[in-house]
């Protein structure tokens, strides 16, 4: 997360990256994983901010990061549309509030709503850091 804060990556770029990595560790039974981790984690994150951000981050620091794209491509057999957290969060808190804006706004729920949703983000962050809530083991 240091690396994709230090990019200026958005949120939803973070959360893309790491269901990419999971995905992938998920889905690759070689026994290379380990040798390779920085250019695999690397890589999640050039492919999520080429499909998020409307600048995407460019890691030149590491060769072969294009190779990698294309292998992690193939390992997880393509799947792109993944969903995170955070865009179950955003999307569902979105929904309830422009169906429900005219009640959210007679009973003054509007700040509730706002602190409701920025409780859900800091749970879904905490949920990044801990291995129990990742596909991969």
């Amino acid at each position: 997360m240091k690396v994709m804060h230090y990019y200026k990556c958005e949120l939803e770029t973070v959360f893309l990256a790491i269901q990419i990595l999971d995905l992938f560790l998920n889905s690759y039974k070689g026994d290379q994983v380990k040798k390779h981790l920085h250019l695999i984690g690397a890589t999640s994150i050039t492919i999520a901010s080429k499909m998020q951000d409307i600048v995407p981050v460019k890691i030149n620091i590491l060769k072969g990061v294009n190779e990698m794209e294309v292998f992690i491509f193939q390992v997880i057999n393509y799947q792109t549309i993944l969903v995170s957290p955070y865009d179950f969060i955003k999307s569902h808190l979105y929904d309830f509030k422009f169906n429900a804006s005219e009640k959210i706004n007679n009973l003054n729920l509007v700040s509730n709503i706002n602190i409701l949703e920025d409780n859900a983000v800091f749970i879904a962050k905490l949920m990044l850091k801990d291995d129990r809530f990742n596909q991969y083991r």
